[in-house]
C-alpha cells in the first residue's frame, strides 16, 4: 500500500487575509434560515434549493477565493470564487454539483459557487482502523453502516476517529464521516498554492492514510 499525504482544508480566519470570520453576513435573494439551507445541501435533498440565492459580504470582510460561510460548512460544501471553481473542476472530486450564486457588498457583485459534495465510495472500511476516543479502544468496521450501528448502540454519543484510513481510489477532496472538515490531497494543495488563490488554509492530517492500489 502506498502512503498518501492529505491535509485538512478550511477557510482562513486570519484577519489580514479574511478580515473577519465568518465573511458572509447572510443571504439576500431566496433567503431561508441557515439550518434549513444546510439541510438542502445533503444529496437526498438536492432538488429543494431556492432557484436563486445571493450572499452578503460582511462590512469588515475581505474578498477571498474560499469564503467562510455558515451556509456552506465543510461537511457539505465550500463557497469558492469563479477562479477557484475553474481550478477545482480539473481535479478528482467526490460526487458533487456546482451551485452558482453571487456575493455582494454595496455595489460590488461577484460570481461565486458552492461546491456541494456528498460521500465518495473510496473508503475501504475493512482495511481501515478506528478508535473510540471516549472508551479508549481500537475498533474495526466492515462498512459505514456497521460504524453507524455501533454508534447507535452506545449509551452516550461516541467519538470515533480513523487511526488508519485506506482509500481504494485516488481522490483530491474527501468528506470523512462524522467530521466537519474535509481533507484534500497534496496535489490539490499544491495546485491552489501555485495558482495564487487566497483564503485556503491547509493543516497536515495526523493519521495514517494509504492507497490500496
Amino acid at each position: 500500500m502506498k502512503p498518501l499525504q492529505y491535509f485538512e482544508c478550511t477557510p482562513s480566519a486570519e484577519p489580514h487575509i479574511a478580515g473577519t470570520f465568518h465573511q458572509i453576513d447572510g443571504m439576500r435573494k431566496g433567503a431561508c434560515p441557515v439550518g434549513e439551507f444546510i439541510e438542502r445541501l445533503y444529496p437526498q435533498n438536492w432538488d429543494t434549493l431556492p432557484p436563486e440565492f445571493t450572499f452578503v459580504l460582511k462590512r469588515k470582510a475581505k474578498w477571498t477565493d474560499l469564503m467562510s460561510c455558515a451556509y456552506s460548512p465543510g461537511y457539505v460544501g465550500m463557497l469558492v470564487s469563479e477562479a477557484a471553481q475553474n481550478l477545482l473542476s480539473t481535479l478528482q472530486l467526490p460526487p458533487h454539483r456546482w451551485l452558482e450564486t453571487k456575493v455582494v457588498y454595496a455595489r460590488d457583485r461577484r460570481k461565486y459557487f458552492i461546491l456541494n459534495y456528498g460521500d465518495a465510495p473510496v473508503i475501504n472500511y475493512p482495511e481501515s482502523l478506528f478508535r473510540d476516543e471516549i472508551e479508549k479502544i481500537s475498533l474495526t468496521f466492515q462498512s459505514y453502516n456497521e460504524w453507524v450501528e455501533y454508534a447507535k448502540a452506545q449509551v452516550a454519543p461516541p467519538l470515533i476517529r480513523f487511526t488508519r484510513l485506506v482509500l481504494d481510489a485516488p481522490i483530491d477532496l474527501l468528506k470523512r464521516p462524522f467530521q466537519a472538515t474535509p481533507i484534500v490531497s497534496e496535489g490539490l494543495k499544491k495546485a491552489v498554492e501555485e495558482s495564487g488563490l487566497v483564503g485556503f488554509e491547509f493543516e497536515p492530517v495526523r493519521m495514517e492514510i494509504v492507497g490500496s492500489a
